[in-house]
């Protein structure tokens, strides 16, 4: 009966200690931590992350050319009003970065052409995640929450105090679209 007594009491000390140490952390809670530290200069700790939605390329490309459809849109709307406005420089302006646009969504369905139907693979996750920062004694403060998107490996291409703001550089994820950028403004530079 004592031996029974003192496996029991064992176990029971053992699970109390598993209990206090803290989890691993998964490798999307490191690269979220580490970009975070990385770009406030402040020291964090990821207290949780969780995945919350994703997205393929296709969609993430065809938000892409949404988006740029619509400011083609907008800036025709502008440049008619500033014709009319006799304001030719600002006419220009518009008609130019409406022609800029028409060559990224050129590009957009250019790179979704090569990937072919890789396309319907991940492009990346939305993660909702809370953070700590410690005080000047060392003790955490509140966790705060903020979000941010992680490709499947685990690469950090957006984080925001805000839900609505992390699908603004999201693009940045599909292969070739920052290059395509680039060479955009290399070429507006030359």
């Amino acid at each position: 009966m004592k031996k029974g007594k003192l496996i029991i009491m064992a176990l029971l000390a053992m699970a109390a200690v598993a209990c206090q140490k803290e989890p691993e952390p998964t490798p999307a809670e490191k690269a979220i931590g580490n970009h975070v530290r990385n770009e406030t200069k402040v020291p964090i700790h990821i207290e949780t992350a969780v995945k919350t939605d994703s997205t393929t390329y296709a969609k993430e490309i065809n938000r892409r050319i949404g988006i740029y459809e619509l400011r083609i849109i907008q800036n025709g709307q502008r440049a008619e009003k500033y014709a009319k406005q006799s304001m030719p420089k600002n006419a220009r302006i518009m008609r130019e970065a409406i022609e800029k646009d028409y060559k990224i969504i050129a590009g957009l369905d250019s790179i979704r052409n090569h990937m072919g139907s890789d396309t319907l693979g991940i492009a990346y996750y939305d993660y909702e995640f809370e953070y700590c920062t410690a005080d000047e004694k060392g003790k955490k403060t509140k966790p705060k929450k903020a979000y941010a998107t992680v490709t499947p490996t685990n690469k950090v291409i957006t984080w925001s105090l805000k839900r609505t703001d992390i699908h603004k550089a999201a693009g940045l994820s599909i292969p070739g679209y920052r290059k395509l950028l680039d060479e955009l403004k290399t070429k507006e530079e030359q």
